[in-house]
């Protein structure tokens, strides 16, 4: 047989009181590692793909593209997004020019004057075969590839490596390009 004594009911709040000390000690312990764990998640972060579909993703790119702040650059330029979004688009210019955030457009003759006036940007020409039914995108580690052919798929890489190979490939057009 066992037998069991009841103990002060103050028991449990001294229980309680114990495991809150324990839970915001550990808290405290967490606090002080993240930002070494935000370290550690940055270097192993690889390569991320995000498949966006339609107008709606379009505009999820340009927000993140003035979240982000850094310039962007651009080529082939098509003009799609002036016919897909005016108004949206228009208004993205404006707080772009708003956030300081330079663009750098290549495109093909015929698309000259297409940005003519647009604050922060920058455009060279390439030959009017330089035409492709998509238009890369580059911005700080990111590279999106705008398909616009029945309809328009979005595909955004986050990756510094990649990045950066499309902005030596970016900068090798643009030295060759006319202003």
């Amino acid at each position: 047989r066992k037998y069991f004594t009841v103990v002060s009911p103050k028991n449990l709040l001294n229980y309680v009181a114990e495991r809150k000390r324990l839970l915001e000690q550990s808290e405290k312990d967490l606090q002080e590692m993240l930002p070494e764990l935000e370290r550690m998640k940055k270097k192993d972060e690889g390569v991320s793909v995000e498949v966006f579909k339609g107008v709606e993703g379009a505009k999820t790119i340009l927000n993140h593209i003035l979240q982000v702040g850094e310039s962007l650059r651009i080529f082939p330029i098509t003009g799609a997004l002036f016919e897909l979004a005016p108004v949206f688009y228009r208004n993205y210019l404006k707080r772009k020019e708003q956030a300081g955030i330079r663009s750098y457009f290549l495109a093909s003759e015929d698309k000259r004057g297409l940005y003519k006036g647009v604050p922060l940007t920058t455009v060279r020409y390439l030959p009017a075969d330089f035409n492709l039914p998509s238009s890369t995108w580059i911005y700080s580690d990111y590279v999106v590839i705008f398909i616009v052919v029945d309809g328009v798929t979005i595909i955004r890489v986050h990756s510094r490596a990649v990045a950066e190979v499309y902005l030596n490939f970016f900068n090798s057009f643009w030295n060759a390009a006319k202003k």
